[in-house]
């Protein structure tokens, strides 16, 4: 049961091409129909005839206006059932076995297959086998009593079958390899769907990755303090690329370790407040200040300078890029996803632009901070200096030295210790 109605309906019944083709024949042959029925009655043809035909006609025309309601199954049911019964009819009427309307045996098993697909075929060929043993029970018979019909033997009934059997297996290989090519053009077009979307998703990314990279470029050049600039640049990275966590470490020039500057989340926080630092080449990010290289790990699991951290119990893949200006390191920069293999060599081109511009930033800042400093130690120098020159004696001049120095340095004591000849004291008294 299940079967035949799998032959019946199928995902054909909603394509337009193949609604157009069912109506198509079953206007042909609700018209070729009506058209040997009024010949039959211009030339005083047998009732048989037109009774059949009229009825054919009419099964026709009842399917064609269903097929309009969006129902086909009447319609793929009746046209192989409608040959069926012409040519076995026909058959009879005639020269039987011998007679040309036999060849609509094999056009039975082609419309079927049409209609409903491959699994059809065995069906059709059955069916067809009924109209040949009818046709010829009624040869051997006698109820067909034409000459070239009681010629009929066991020969041309054996003849028949096979040869429709030939129609069906021909028909089924056809289908077969047929359906083998749809398929791996399906697939050839799955696959060439699957690289289009790709190719745009790394479009995508890399416009995406273009635009933070141009957005970080904007950014750190107007930041001049470098615990705001690492912080924006970790959490601009980590929420345009969705990685796991991003960090910042610095050369610590006293003890050469790496000490963290910026981080994201919790975790970053935590490490923050810890001062949390790595030796130099100690693990990954240890590695990389070392040699000054970046280094990706797509699996944390089998590197062996990994160095785990409980409060990022998720890494599973990591990436690591100096923040140096030439030869100079100044610290790394750390993405961690929490994916084996999630991050690639896109990434690392996208990152290495970035500490590029982290480098540079920080350069920047700092020699804004020193220019800063000196002229903020010039401007106390040139205030000191003309404070005393406003004095009138040098004791006074030493005063205002001592205690405007003392102000500067922000210490609660401050003197002026002399070592000159009593005669060059009594001189300053």
């Amino acid at each position: 049961m299940l079967r035949s109605r799998s032959v019946l309906f199928s995902t054909n019944d909603t394509n337009p091409d193949f609604v157009k083709m069912v109506r198509t024949i079953l206007i042909v042959l609700m018209f070729a129909s009506f058209g040997i029925v009024i010949s039959s009655f211009l030339s005083n043809g047998s009732l048989a005839v037109k009774v059949t035909l009229s009825s054919i006609a009419l099964l026709a025309g009842i399917s064609l206006f269903i097929t309009f309601q969006g129902i086909l199954w009447p319609a793929k049911l009746f046209l192989p059932l409608a040959g069926l019964v012409a040519s076995t009819f026909l058959a009879i009427r005639a020269n039987g076995m011998h007679d040309t309307a036999i060849v609509g045996f094999s056009l039975v098993i082609i419309v079927a297959s049409l209609m409903s697909g491959q699994r059809a075929i065995p069906y059709a060929t059955f069916l067809t086998m009924l109209g040949i043993g009818a046709v010829a029970y009624a040869d051997m018979t006698g109820i067909n009593d034409s000459v070239l019909a009681s010629a009929t033997g066991w020969n041309d009934v054996a003849v028949m079958v096979f040869l429709q059997l030939m129609v069906a297996g021909s028909l089924n290989a056809l289908m077969t390899i047929f359906s083998r090519t749809v398929e791996t053009q399906v697939e050839v077009n799955q696959e060439l769907r699957k690289l289009q979307s790709d190719l745009e998703r790394r479009v995508e990314e890399r416009t995406k990755a273009l635009s933070t990279s141009a957005e970080v470029s904007r950014r750190l050049s107007t930041i001049l303090d470098p615990n705001q600039l690492v912080s924006e640049v970790v959490e601009q990275i980590k929420e345009a690329f969705n990685y796991y966590h991003a960090h910042i470490y610095l050369v610590e020039e006293a003890t050469g370790d790496l000490v963290m500057v910026g981080g994201t989340g919790e975790a970053g926080k935590v490490m923050l407040d810890s001062n949390h630092r790595i030796s130099a080449g100690k693990g990954i990010v240890g590695r990389v200040a070392e040699t000054n290289k970046s280094v990706l790990v797509s699996d944390t699991s089998q590197d062996e300078n990994w160095l785990p951290n409980p409060l990022l119990p998720e890494t599973k893949s990591e990436l690591a890029v100096p923040i140096s200006l030439g030869l100079k390191v100044l610290g790394v920069l750390d993405v961690q996803q929490n994916q084996v293999n999630g991050l690639s060599s896109d990434d690392e081109a996208l990152i290495q632009s970035i500490a590029y511009q982290v480098a540079v930033a920080l350069e920047n800042a700092q020699t804004y901070s020193q220019t800063q400093k000196q002229a903020e130690r010039a401007t106390v120098i040139n205030d000191i200096s003309r404070k005393i020159q406003n004095t009138s004696t040098v004791e006074q001049a030493l005063q205002v030295a001592v205690r405007e120095l003392g102000k500067t340095l922000g210490v609660r004591e401050s003197r002026i210790m002399l070592d000159l000849p009593d005669s060059v004291l009594k001189d300053i008294r």
